[in-house]
């Protein structure tokens, strides 16, 4: 006889589902069985109203500038997993996209090694909800690919990648994008009379946010809050440098239940709020790999054509990458203004514009002291010539034998000033390095 379950006995939490978004290296366009363009993923099936997120419709729903950054055949691959389990921290992985930098990016990024990353892989999946105050500490050891103490992570989640296709070498932990929801409600994590006035949703962003290693300074609600973004009011979210972490406010009736509102966050989870967190590793990607080349530039004398490359690389990712938004769907371009500010990214774009600048301004110092330098050389040349041409013309014998004389005299008068004079031999070693630009 089967034990009919109680209030108490069934779970706390209704649902956590998470896309683990890692930067990757991806040499090639993956083979089977990654298929190209986006997971389809579907939501409302079986009703009028059914969606399908294939990559023509979720540029109809945003706009036109993101397809070929996210969702063309050219860019981005996925592959469906029948429940495939991570060993210890009891992730379900149930799908694996990978999205890598357009051709024309990546032309522009110049040539990327296997330790750097030129794409992103996100991994759908689910983590347990049987004992929901164990899954923030879940969702850390999931997120934990530190190479030292997170490698068992680490190398489960490199075998789920298209062959060929490694984990950045410089990343230590995956960004999550999760959505918490409860049977009836959230449990208390925080059992302190401290912590009274933290509402259960700011209780679970900040575990989630922290990975409930440790309690936080009671005070630290307004530094939680300021990170909180503008969501429906059924949903709190914040964004971080770990990621977006969602939490349901109202009760979850569970998965596949008729015009279930978390079913939808669900799907939008997995959807656009996860390409707005890769799009935001892209741009960063991108950024990374042009301060990169500044970084190279600036260890020698700029060179014209160098600089003016970087400068056109820079201004084709502000026109591409940077400008891209979807559509002017708010909560959507919220999330990817955070992760923006997040990683710092307008700080970085305004580094490489200050860098670049200095380098045009050293480059264009350069052609003028150059100039200068030829102009004056002439003039320390030319001169002597001049004047002995001058005079030898006044000679009563100015034949040919005397004018190669005077020509052969006002050269070694030249070469004399050169010599004599320091200013004269920095021009000509100008000269010389101009010519080696």
């Amino acid at each position: 006889m089967v034990k009919k379950l109680g209030r108490r006995d069934m779970p706390a939490l209704a649902r956590c589902d998470v896309v683990l978004v890692v930067p990757a290296f991806i040499p090639s366009e993956p083979k089977e069985p990654f298929e190209a363009g986006p997971l389809a993923l579907r939501w409302r099936i079986g009703r009028r109203d059914e969606l399908a997120a294939t990559a023509e419709s979720r540029r109809s729903y945003t706009s036109d500038g993101l397809l070929p950054l996210l969702w063309a055949n050219t860019v981005r691959w996925h592959h469906e997993v029948s429940d495939l389990a991570m060993p210890k921290t009891g992730f379900v992985l149930s799908g694996v996209e990978v999205v890598r930098l357009t051709p024309d990016a990546l032309r522009a990024a110049g040539r990327v090694d296997s330790q750097k990353a030129n794409g992103v892989a996100l991994l759908h999946g689910t983590l347990p909800v049987q004992n929901g105050e164990r899954v923030p500490r879940a969702l850390h050891r999931t997120c934990n690919i530190d190479p030292s103490h997170g490698r068992a992570q680490r190398e489960w989640i490199s075998r789920q990648l298209p062959e060929g296709t490694t984990v950045s070498a410089s990343t230590r932990e995956a960004l999550a994008c999760t959505l918490i929801t409860a049977a009836n409600r959230l449990p208390r994590l925080f059992p302190r009379q401290e912590y009274a006035d933290w509402q259960l949703e700011e209780q679970w962003l900040w575990s989630l946010y922290y990975s409930a290693r440790y309690l936080p300074d009671a005070e630290n609600i307004d530094d939680l809050r300021a990170l909180r973004i503008r969501m429906s009011s059924k949903v709190r979210g914040i964004v971080s440098h770990r990621g977006l972490s969602l939490v349901g406010t109202t009760r979850d009736p569970g998965r596949d239940t008729p015009t279930n509102f978390y079913d939808g966050t669900t799907y939008h989870l997995r959807t656009l709020y996860a390409d707005a967190v890769a799009l935001a590793c892209l741009q960063r990607i991108f950024l990374e790999a042009i301060g990169g080349a500044v970084a190279r530039t600036g260890r020698h004398e700029p060179k014209r054509d160098e600089v003016a490359r970087l400068e056109r690389d820079l201004l084709s990712f502000r026109r591409t990458y940077w400008s891209a938004h979807f559509g002017r769907r708010e909560a959507i371009d919220v999330i990817l203004a955070a992760c923006q500010d997040q990683f710092g990214l307008q700080a970085e774009m305004d580094r490489l514009t200050r860098d670049l600048g200095e380098f045009s301004r050293q480059v264009q110092a350069a052609a003028s002291e150059t100039t200068n330098a030829i102009l004056g050389l002439l003039t320390a040349v030319g001169l002597p010539i001049t004047v002995g041409i001058a005079m030898w013309q006044g000679l009563a014998d100015n034949d040919y034998p005397s004018l190669w004389k005077t020509v052969a005299l006002s050269g070694v008068v030249s070469l004399g000033l050169v010599l004599v004079f320091p200013g004269l031999k920095r021009l000509l070693s100008s000269i010389f390095s101009w010519r080696r630009r």
